[in-house]
Parts: C-alpha cells; structure tokens; sequence
C-alpha cells in the first residue's frame, strides 16, 4: 500500500505572541466592555420573553411578533453604524450603545412596575437595538484594530468568546439574583434591570481608559 505523502509545515506561536496581544491595552478593555454590555443585552431578552409570556400571557408566536421591531431596527442600525465610525469614533459609537442599553433597562422597570401592557415595551425594544447595533459594532472595531495578519483570528476570537461569555454571566448574575426571592423582596424587574444598569456603568468606566483607535474608512 502507497501512502503519499505531503509536505510538513511547522505551525507554532512565537514567543511572547499571546502575552503580547492581551498586553494590548484597547483590546483587553473593548473585551471587558463587550462582556459587561453583552450581559445587559442578554439579560433584555429573557426580561422581554419573562415579561411577554409570563406576566401577560402571550403565546410563544405572539411574544415573537411583538420582538419584531427589534429584529428590523437592528439591521438598521448594523448598518447605519459603520458609516458612522469614521466621523464619531469608535469610542463615541460604544458610548451611545452603552447609554442606548441603560434606557432600554429603565423603560423596562418601569413598565413591570406599572403592569403596563407589550406596547410600551417597543419604546425599550428599539433602544436595545440601538444599543447593540451602536455598542457590539464599535467594540468589534476597537477589538479588531490595529493587529497584524497573524493575530486577526485571534483578536476575533476573543471578542466572540468575550460576548457570549459576557451574556452567559450576566444572564446568571442579573436574573438569578434579580429573581430569587429569597434574596430580596423587591419587585425581580427592578432589581434585575438595576443589576445590569450596574454592569453598564461599569461598562464606561472601562471605557474611559480605552484609547480611541485610528478609523480606516469602513464603509469603503
């Protein structure tokens, strides 16, 4: 029997690589920053869902109908966004996204509080669009930037592991305290939207120490 055979080639990481990437100053606080938003984000849909299903009854398809405004405002603002790094900044987008989120949060404490019905919670369901459509896009960007050929996948990576890691966190730490009675005995959606306005504001005081990145022309 006739194996062929192939060249080899040597594929290792130099010295240093890895510590050097996570040296990187912006990269580790754009990280950071999309771990503490992603957790908001996260912890908005399954309020959203809660709140839909549960506190008013909608059936799987009608709390699904009732998200579509998000759906469309989002892929508005994915793409209005790029356009917009240029002339803003990356940092400025990211700050918007952030503030975006903390008043999708306070609309939703306010609608649990009133009881009020699934068309004030539009108003929230578009600042929530905004908010990832202004925040992941620019921390994607400052996340990206400036690495060399052999470190894109990784800064990639990383940003993707920061996101869904982020999410995951948040969801537990936000809604398993927020609705745990026996922790506290205020309404779980306040508690739950203060937690993750918590995590916002820690959001942009990291960012404050991200420094803003040079901005190629993104939008071509």
């Amino acid at each position: 029997m006739i194996c062929p055979s192939f060249p080899r080639k040597k594929v290792g990481t130099k010295p240093g690589a890895v510590q050097g990437f996570f040296a990187h100053r912006a990269r580790v606080t754009a990280n950071l920053t999309t771990m503490l938003l992603s957790g908001a984000l996260s912890t908005s849909f399954l309020l959203f869902t809660f709140y839909l299903q549960d506190y008013l009854g909608m059936g799987p398809l009608g709390a699904g109908l009732t998200m579509l405004p998000l759906a469309v405002s989002l892929i508005v603002f994915s793409m209005l966004v790029p356009r917009l790094l240029g002339s803003w900044g990356a940092r400025v987008c990211v700050l918007a996204g952030l503030g975006f989120t903390a008043g999708a949060m306070a609309i939703i404490g306010v609608v649990a509080a009133v009881n009020a019905g699934a068309p004030w919670l539009i108003p929230a369901m578009l600042l929530i669009a905004a908010g990832m459509g202004f925040g992941i896009v620019g921390l994607q960007y400052i996340a990206v930037s400036g690495v060399t050929d052999d470190d894109a996948g990784i800064a990639s990576g990383v940003q993707r592991a920061a996101d869904q890691l982020g999410g995951a966190t948040g969801v537990a730490v936000c809604v398993g305290i927020g609705f745990a009675p026996a922790l506290h005995t205020g309404d779980p959606f306040l508690i739950t939207t203060l937690l993750a306005g918590a995590g916002l504001l820690a959001g942009v005081l990291v960012l404050r120490r991200t420094p803003e990145p040079y901005v190629a022309d993104v939008h071509g």
